[in-house]
């Protein structure tokens, strides 16, 4: 179940169910994890096809629990929805299966992937870049590979995923009313940037594997995300220390201020006075003596390597679904009433729409040192090959992995290959 948990959007919390022992002494405490998708089952369906909903409960093995699911009966205008309860064994396990599968599979690809990955991060970042920061600029080419091809992708995404009568929306079983009701929930849905304990914003991955122990969830897809993320940080860090050898020069750049300030303004779910600890609104708004240089210098690398993780391994782990999609009865954008398979006419449009969105972008793994400008002081090519060769011992770790994956127990017993270096693609693909 690793490859679920790594969806922002799914709404995953701790649960603590208190039964009493015998003779009402020592209470027994089982801890639950919980994937939600409820939240789709109030969104209006075209007629002849079923709502959305599920949660699923997991125990603290990640066995499942139970499914909880909202969407099975009528829409009510009173607001009220009856909610049915399905446990492993009972009559109707395979279908509550079934239908929590592809509710996840629907929320993720409408919130992660077309709302957050392209439509907010990679695009609001690429347009920052282009608006705000000239074509010779150390860190516009540094950040050309990951921004390759992406306004491009997103106005073809817009035209032809999005806008009523395209081929997203002949896929997905919501009316025209619920595709613009799923889009206007979606700033609340990604809960894991725009959200975090006691209402603190979590916008780079550090903090938010951290948040994601303290609520005991550790999963190899967290860790080997976290370990990606530090080679992208080293990477950034080296890289700006060429152009940038005082740390002050990059925090007194305008160009950098200016493509910060826009990025985070423009950022739907996140505002500057939400930028998590006390200071980095301070470095958008040009206070620059309420943060240090230090502090303002790795605010700004941690923003990058945060995008240069989303667009690669972000983009591959919410948009990389043709796996499931091929298989209409494991999961499915819609199904008919009472059914646990999609039409044949779903399998035919999501099949299209796989092929439609199948383009081929260059490699991570991959050199493209000939994009940075004569440095200040260092070597920046050395600094990439330095990169390279983690991306390429991490890749071999990952197979090493991958290799092993019969020999251990459940739930660590699947391959995970959404964040191995020599599989990812360097930007946003459709």
């Amino acid at each position: 179940m690793s490859f679920v948990l790594g969806y922002p959007s799914i709404t995953l919390s701790s649960i603590g169910l208190v039964r009493g022992g015998t003779g009402g002494t020592q209470p027994l405490t089982l801890l639950l994890q919980v994937v939600r998708t409820n939240p789709l089952s109030i969104l209006p369906v075209n007629d002849g096809f079923e709502r959305y909903g599920g949660d699923a409960y997991f125990d603290q093995s990640w066995n499942p629990v139970m499914i909880v699911d909202s969407g099975m009966g009528p829409l009510r205008d009173d607001g009220t929805q009856k909610t049915v309860t399905t446990k492993p064994g009972d009559s109707g396990w395979e279908r509550a299966k079934f239908r929590f599968r592809s509710s996840l599979f629907t929320l993720v690809t409408l919130v992660d992937h077309l709302y957050d990955i392209h439509l907010q991060r990679a695009n609001l970042f690429v347009t920052a870049l282009r608006e705000q920061m000239s074509r010779d600029h150390p860190i516009r080419r540094f950040m050309a590979p990951f921004t390759y091809n992406t306004i491009f992708v997103n106005d073809n995404a817009f035209h032809n995923l999005i806008r009523e009568g395209g081929l997203g929306p002949r896929c997905f079983a919501l009316t025209e009313q619920g595709f613009a009701l799923a889009f206007a929930a979606a700033p609340s849905l990604v809960i894991g940037a725009g959200a975090g304990e006691g209402g603190k914003t979590i916008l780079f991955r550090p903090d938010y594997v951290e948040y994601l122990k303290k609520k005991g969830i550790d999963t190899v897809y967290w860790r080997q995300s976290l370990q990606l993320y530090d080679i992208f940080l080293r990477f950034v860090v080296g890289y700006l220390e060429c152009y940038y050898p005082k740390k002050e020069d990059l925090a007194n750049d305008p160009e950098m201020k200016a493509a910060a300030r826009q990025y985070f303004h423009q950022l739907e779910y996140v505002s500057p006075s939400m930028l998590g600890r006390p200071g980095n609104d301070h470095v958008l708004q040009q206070r620059e003596l309420t943060v240090t240089p230090d502090e303002a210098f790795m605010f700004y690398a941690k923003w990058l390597a945060q995008i240069m993780l989303d667009v690669t391994a972000g983009h591959e782990q919410a948009g990389a679904v043709e796996v499931y999609a091929q298989d209409a009865s494991w999961c499915a954008f819609r199904w008919g009433i009472g059914q646990s398979c999609g039409t044949k006419q779903t399998a035919t449009a999501t099949a299209l729409l796989m092929s439609f969105t199948n383009k081929k972008m260059p490699k991570l793994l991959d050199d493209w040192t000939h994009l940075f400008p004569p440095p200040i002081s260092g070597d920046p090519k050395a600094v990439f090959q330095k990169f390279q060769d983690e991306l390429v011992a991490m890749a071999s770790s990952c197979d090493a992995y991958n290799a092993a994956s019969s020999t251990r127990p459940y739930p660590e017993c699947f391959p995970m290959y959404v964040n191995n270096p020599k599989l990812l693609e360097v930007s946003v693909s459709l």
